[in-house]
């Protein structure tokens, strides 16, 4: 044919072919098949398949791989990248979706769980993930309200602002199947909290759900702590369908540091082993009365959690690296990296005891710093917490309340105003605390950061303290009283000069366990029900009420 026109002859498109998968899938991203990803904003955070190494997404749900926005660095400004699954062919009404997500992320950022149906190319929200888990939590949903029978395929759409940037979000662990006969769950670990009082005894508290379609009958639930196998609890009534059941595993000390909790379930005949074991972190705070001071001259309780860059932590010593070489007094204080300059994406915080502020008033804490980091992007804060989860910068920039407090504002590291730049040596900052006045738990911390630019020598913190006007007479050391032995065994004695009216055994959270009444010079108090760890006496006398601090020993 004489075609006078050839431009127009042919056509060339670009297909790719899909995955069809089936159900029941289940994918722990250790092998296998690798999912598709798609970036279209800031080309430096992006899905990764590995091991996550940064920040509080640090670690795989099982096995050593996961998907991570950004393995082993913050994700950044004006991200909008997504991971997708297969193609799942849906062919019966009782599917369920479930997954495992670990994430840190600065709101309004976000990741929108969304679906597909039959190649729609119409993207649905299922579900909006923001903010921060603490720990891996599992998600569930269930397919039967999206679709009855078909083609659906599922993808996280992580986008984040201009602003702030946080760790960013882990998936494990991605599973589509049919409700089994017999699948029991353990659903969430109820008590302890991830932070608790140190030495006081609390119940261990799980949640256990029937996901199966038959009465769960005479199974098992265990607990290991730190390595040691408690008693197990027998569930021999039928636990119903969707029913959950909380169970108490019984008591345990909690020690000074971080414990970690595992609770597993072994019913005959499980079909599910995936859902059946849950592991938690619990850390251990000391808990004083008010006031305190500590020079850091020796092992103490305070703790150390790095989160970011695991080259650059809180140290405690002597300092001896650039401008941050020396302590305030003594020979020992609290540095970043004693003898080397910090890293970058750096993220370590110094955890305070947990302080009782009942008997004080017009409080004030005072500290020493000296630091030498990078301005404008490296810095450091303080910050509180009343419930041991949430934290609060304390204080701003010029604030009316603080003497040399924080010299910066908004500073992008911190989410917030702190203190960045050179200190020219040792600064002596101090701030009105009485709005903690009468509060019976409150825990602070220091938390630096660093960007992934330049480095610098750091930050040192010596001599904290908190001071204030006691609202008894007398909560230091009175010579005219004598309380012994020390430590505790069954009995504990008291004597005094002057005549003895009461005397109180209270424990770190601030409860009275023991109140007796006395009309005399010499008291005894039996702590055989007391279980072993650090509690307080309370005695009143004709001149004074008195504050001491005792251990009961084993």
């Amino acid at each position: 044919m004489n075609d006078t026109d050839t431009a127009n002859n042919s056509s060339c498109t670009t297909g790719e072919g899909v995955t069809l998968e089936s159900v029941p899938y289940f994918n722990d991203f250790n092998s296998g098949p690798v999912w598709k990803t798609e970036t279209t904003g800031d080309s430096y955070t992006l899905w990764e398949l590995g091991t996550p190494s940064y920040g509080s997404t640090s670690s795989a749900y099982s096995g050593v791989k996961c998907w991570d926005i950004n393995l082993d660095e913050p994700y950044y400004e004006f991200a909008n990248t997504t991971l997708y699954s297969p193609y799942f062919n849906i062919t019966t009404q009782d599917d369920t979706l479930s997954f495992w997500a670990n994430y840190y992320i600065d709101q309004p950022d976000k990741i929108n769980v969304q679906y597909d149906i039959d190649f729609s190319g119409n993207w649905q929200l299922l579900d909006t993930l923001s903010g921060q888990s603490n720990i891996w939590k599992e998600f569930s949903y269930a397919i039967k309200p999206l679709l009855s029978t078909g083609v659906i395929q599922f993808r996280f759409n992580f986008i984040s602002d201009q602003s702030i940037s946080g760790d960013g979000i882990s998936i494990d662990d991605f599973r589509i199947h049919s409700r089994l006969n017999k699948d029991i769950h353990v659903a969430s670990l109820l008590e302890p909290d991830s932070a608790s009082i140190a030495y006081s005894t609390r119940d261990i508290r799980v949640r256990i759900k029937n996901e199966g379609l038959l009465p769960a009958n005479a199974f098992n639930v265990h607990c290991n702590y730190n390595g040691v196998i408690l008693n197990a609890v027998n569930i021999a009534a039928g636990l119903q369908p969707y029913d959950s059941i909380d169970i108490n595993l019984g008591p345990v000390q909690i020690q000074h540091g971080e414990h970690q909790i595992v609770i597993y379930t072994d019913m005959p005949n499980e079909e599910d082993r995936n859902n059946d074991t849950l592991t938690s972190m619990v850390t251990g705070v000391i808990s004083y009365w008010v006031p305190y001071s500590n020079a850091f001259e020796s092992p103490n309780d305070w703790i150390v959690k790095t989160l970011g860059n695991s080259l650059t932590n809180w140290e405690s010593g002597l300092p001896a690296f650039g401008m941050t070489s020396s302590v305030h007094s003594g020979q020992y204080c609290w540095d970043v990296n004693l003898s080397t300059p910090y890293g970058g994406f750096a993220y370590t915080s110094l955890y305070s005891p947990v302080f009782n502020f009942t008997y004080l008033s017009a409080s004030i804490i005072d500290f020493w710093m000296n630091y030498n980091m990078e301005f404008g992007s490296d810095g450091c804060n303080m910050q509180y917490s009343t419930d041991l989860k949430n934290w609060t910068t304390l204080g701003t920039v010029n604030d009316i309340l603080g003497v040399n407090w924080y010299n910066l504002q908004n500073l992008t590291v911190l989410d917030g105003d702190g203190w960045s730049g050179f200190s020219n040596g040792w600064q002596h900052a101090h701030y009105n605390a009485s709005a903690f006045d009468g509060m019976n738990q409150v825990q602070f911390r220091f938390l630096f950061r660093s960007d992934a630019l330049l480095s610098a020598d750091g930050i040192s913190l010596d001599d904290f303290a908190i001071s204030g006007i006691t609202t008894v007479e007398d909560i230091k050391q009175n010579d005219e009283l004598y309380i012994y032995p020390v430590p505790v065994l069954d009995v504990i004695h008291i004597k005094a000069t002057k005549q003895i009216f009461s005397v109180q055994i209270i424990d770190a959270t601030g409860r009275v366990l023991i109140d007796k009444q006395c009309n005399s010079i010499h008291a005894e108090v039996s702590t055989i029900s007391l279980r072993p760890g650090v509690y307080f006496v309370k005695v009143e006398s004709e001149t004074s009420k008195t504050i001491r601090k005792i251990i009961k020993s084993e």
